[in-house]
């Protein structure tokens, strides 16, 4: 019943807009005809003051009429004569073009601002609906309310990490003992959700006899409750962001579905360790969720190296006061005052000193 109820407001919304370019379209072919008709009604008036015998008599009356209908059509002839010829047309495309620079907004109301962006929103997601549904407002609220009420977000995501050289016969390598703590709740309270895939890890390769697998020491804790090592696998998959000949991306599997399916709160406790090569010196943590509380605790274990931390949240752009990064003797924390959203995460860079 919703769902008809919106997608008749949308409806009358792009109605009232095509009734709207009509009556622009009959009010243009109006404006025309009264043109016309006050051009010829000025010629009429000079006939009149020319030639009726009584109106000649009278100078000023004849005076009079002559000077009003000269007006009348060099007024309707030159109104005329912009429409036919494109000069309407151009002073406008001008004008657009000057009031689309970004000088004019500086200069206008945050009430004016407001109004510009109702209109750009919908010329940008109501306008065409009627050509093509697929891109329309309501095929994107169909598609998308779902999977949003449907899914989880994290009340709080806690990353411990701690940041080592390592050597072997070969090569040097960047090792990082990652601690991730975090909670899942549902959107909607009560309803079921489930998680895939715990974990998402994408490093480079190495090619190294004394260092087998490059994911190690894995334990993972569910709900405060330790997982065995046989019921979860850490699984390399395809990724098309990925170059597969020097990049992989892992996920961290539960093979019991119910292990991860909930609907009051899932806390996950997760601990590994992961060998890099010494020239992948970039390290990201990226919420795949939206999150309530997160932050990040980068620890640097020597005095080889440093990392330089960078916080990326839509959310807290240009806002100083909802992001806060405190730097210690020997690394930094990172945490967000603010709901962070999909894709918003940090970024560190791992500096050889």
């Amino acid at each position: 019943m919703k769902k008809h109820t919106l997608q008749n407001v949308v409806n009358n919304l792009i109605n009232t807009s095509a009734t709207r370019k009509n009556r622009k379209r009959s009010m243009s072919r109006l404006n025309i005809v009264l043109f016309v008709a006050v051009l010829i009604l000025g010629g009429i008036l000079m006939l009149l003051a020319t030639y009726v015998p009584f109106i000649k008599e009278i100078e000023t009356l004849s005076s009079f009429l002559i000077l009003i209908g000269q007006a009348m059509i060099s007024i309707s002839a030159t109104s005329l004569a912009f429409g036919w010829f494109g000069f309407i047309t151009y002073a406008q495309e001008q004008l657009a073009a000057i009031l689309s620079k970004d000088e004019v907004l500086r200069v206008l109301s945050k009430e004016r601002k407001k109004e510009l962006a109702s209109a750009l929103m919908y010329d940008l997601y109501l306008q065409g609906s009627e050509s093509d549904d697929s891109k329309s407002l309501i095929a994107l609220l169909d598609n998308t309310i779902p999977e949003i009420l449907g899914s989880y977000y994290y009340s709080d995501y806690e990353v411990f990490v701690e940041i080592s050289l390592h050597k072997t016969k070969k090569a040097q390598y960047i090792k990082k003992k990652i601690h991730k703590i975090f909670t899942l709740l549902p959107v909607v309270d009560g309803s079921s959700c489930q998680v895939k895939d715990l974990l998402y890890i994408r490093m480079m390769k190495i090619n190294d006899d004394e260092i087998t697998n490059q994911i190690q020491d894995v334990s993972l804790n569910i709900n405060y409750e330790t997982i065995d090592k046989d019921m979860f696998d850490i699984i390399p998959e395809d990724d098309n962001e990925s170059d597969a000949e020097y990049e992989q991306l892992y996920k961290l599997k539960v093979k019991d579905e119910r292990i991860t399916t909930f609907a009051g709160s899932l806390r996950v406790d997760v601990n590994y360790v992961t060998y890099v090569p010494i020239t992948d010196q970039l390290y990201t943590i990226t919420l795949d969720k939206p999150c309530k509380h997160m932050m990040c605790h980068f620890i640097v274990n020597g005095d080889s190296i440093e990392v330089i931390s960078r916080g990326y949240e839509f959310m807290s752009y240009g806002k100083k006061d909802l992001k806060q990064i405190t730097r210690i003797q020997n690394g930094v924390t990172v945490r967000f005052l603010s709901w962070a959203l999909p894709g918003d995460g940090v970024l560190i860079s791992i500096k050889l000193k």
